[in-house]
């Protein structure tokens, strides 16, 4: 688990170095990303700005992120509990943030067929039952498409 999350805090670590470093950005942008130089200098210009211009944005994004893994971690540690299960919680919560990264590859429409063996998979490595993390993902989808599906007819109605 730990091995994770030194590669996670390692990549975040590389990718901030990358952006800030400005030896390093030249360095790798002559070395390697000479295509997409132009491109990858005004992406760097913008994002600056925009960290110095809404700092406070940064920090409500950033709560509400934290927020929302939190509560889905809580609540799939309910659905664990009611298999009979006990996780961690920030073994969840870690497993929940690898899913959620996935689903930014461009794979699949949003991580259809992708997210559930991976946390399957996942949940595995952290000693929960293979067919169980699957019941579990199956009754989370379900509960997700019933919620939209809800959604949809609430706001078909209201446009009436």
């Amino acid at each position: 688990f730990w091995v994770y999350v030194l590669c996670f805090l390692l990549v975040i670590g590389g990718l901030c170095l990358f952006l800030f470093n400005q030896k390093i950005f030249q360095f790798l942008l002559n070395s390697f990303f000479k295509k997409y130089t132009l491109h990858l200098v005004k992406f760097k210009e913008e994002l600056l700005l925009f960290i110095k211009e809404n700092p406070k944005l940064l920090f409500v994004n950033f709560l509400l992120t934290a927020f929302k893994w939190s509560f889905t971690a809580f609540a799939i540690k309910v659905l664990f509990w009611a298999f009979g299960i006990n996780v961690q919680f920030f073994k969840i919560l870690f497993i929940q943030s690898a899913i959620t990264f996935v689903t930014f590859l461009p794979i699949t429409m949003n991580g259809i067929g992708v997210t559930e063996p991976l946390g399957i998979f996942l949940y595995g490595l952290v000693g929960v039952d293979y067919y169980i993390s699957a019941s579990l993902f199956a009754v989370a989808l379900f509960v997700t498409y019933l919620l939209g599906l809800f959604f949809i007819l609430s706001f078909y109605r209201s446009r009436k």
